[in-house]
Formats: structure tokens, C-alpha cells, sequence
């Protein structure tokens, strides 16, 4: 396999990556609104999470 190839492969298998984890994180973020309307909670602590996971800053501004 060559360098070129090789990049073009996983630049496409990022891309999927990316856009698989947006949509389990989505379905997580849709269950967490679910618990945050229900106890109407107004302060709301949201963290830098770890490869392991899911990512909700890219939801913040849903929250405000």
C-alpha cells in the first residue's frame, strides 16, 4: 500500500468515525434532555469528556 492510499483510506474511515460517534452521542444527548426537563434542572455542569465518552459541548447550545 502506498502513502497516498493509505491516506485517502483513512481520511474516509475519520470521516464514518465522525459521523457514527455524532449520532451515538445524539441518542445519548436525547435521553440527558429527557432527565434535565423532567427535574427541571437550571444549572447544568458540562465537561471535556475522554475518548471513551460521549461528547455534549457540541450540544450546549440546545441547553440554553
Amino acid at each position: 500500500m502506498e502513502k497516498t492510499d493509505f491516506r485517502a483510506l483513512q481520511k474516509i474511515r475519520l470521516f464514518k468515525h465522525s459521523k457514527l460517534n455524532f449520532k451515538q452521542d445524539y441518542k445519548i444527548f436525547k435521553e440527558c434532555l429527557k432527565i434535565i426537563k423532567l427535574f427541571k434542572a437550571k444549572n447544568i455542569l458540562i465537561f471535556i469528556p475522554l475518548h471513551y465518552e460521549p461528547n455534549l459541548i457540541k450540544f450546549r447550545h440546545i441547553l440554553n
